[in-house]
């Protein structure tokens, strides 16, 4: 009797590994939540705070210079870390009806305060942040990284004794600008990279025949092709593999900016798929 139940179990698990072999290939899912590994590795992504639901308590009546109370001044990251995202110099979205992305000015009272206060009822305590605004925001809008999580998670990596922090940005499909040489990337998750990294890298995959233009460059402003040089696939489905810049050390500034793609000449027509990567050393602060 144990024999034959050995037997059923394992032709059993022979049945469930040939059904899915038979489903064809698998793929992965968007990976782990992980922010930091090592101690010296901090991943960008994880600090975009989509996940954390920081909302604007007190809002914006005006335009320009003004501040705004958000509901904490820290959040917790999807792996458990607590950490303070809100600094001098780093960028937020406010996701509501008038969203638009600052770069704070000033922060007060901005600690790990370790709860989060009811977003409808301000408190003077709460974090506040101060901004320059073209848009006045209410209480209840959401509030993201405005980019991508890179500095949120530079400043974390300097608090704990300096580090790498990767960066991935997948930019979605860019029409190439007809009007010129250079397109700029103003919108969305490459319109704010970082100025200096190593081991960069580029994915490119031409989504609409280009016309016109010879060749074209993925980089940033004074550095045009730091991710790919003079890349000459044109047709549509065909990638830029051959001509990838990185490995590569970039070093322009400490700052961030937006992602150009510059071609030999204005292009007729086409558009392409676009990711960068790479990996920013950031500094101890203390």
């Amino acid at each position: 009797m144990k024999a034959t139940r050995i037997i059923a179990l394992f032709a059993l698990c022979v049945t469930l590994a040939a059904s899915a072999m038979a489903q064809g290939p698998s793929f992965t899912s968007a990976g782990s939540d992980i922010s930091k590994i090592g101690g010296r590795v901090f991943f960008a992504q994880e600090y975009n705070l989509r996940a954390a639901n920081v909302r604007v308590v007190g809002g914006n009546t005006a335009t320009g210079s003004q501040s705004i109370t958000l509901s904490t001044g820290s959040v917790k990251l999807q792996d458990g870390r607590t950490v303070v995202p809100f600094a001098v110099n780093v960028p937020i979205t406010i996701a509501d009806g008038n969203q638009e992305t600052v770069t704070i000015t000033a922060v007060s009272n901005c600690v790990p305060t370790g709860q989060i206060q009811d977003p409808f009822n301000t408190q003077a305590t709460l974090c506040t942040v101060t901004a320059s605004f073209s848009n006045t925001h209410g209480a209840g809008a959401l509030v993201l990284s405005g980019d991508g999580g890179f500095l949120e998670a530079m400043n974390d990596a300097g608090n704990n004794g300096g580090g790498q922090v990767f960066w991935s940005y997948d930019c979605g499909v860019v029409t190439l600008s007809t009007g010129g040489a250079t397109t700029t990337i103003s919108t969305g998750p490459c319109a704010l990279v970082p100025k200096a990294w190593q081991n960069g890298g580029a994915s490119v995959r031409v989504t609409t025949t280009i016309t016109t233009s010879a060749s074209y460059s993925v980089g940033i402003t004074s550095s045009t092709a730091a991710f790919i040089t003079s890349c000459t696939s044109l047709t549509a489905g065909t990638n830029c593999a051959l001509f990838q810049t990185g490995p590569a050390a970039v070093a322009v500034s400490t700052s961030i900016g937006t992602t150009l793609i510059t071609a030999n000449a204005a292009a007729g027509a086409g558009a392409v798929h676009l990711t960068i990567w790479g990996w920013t050393a950031a500094q101890a602060t203390y």
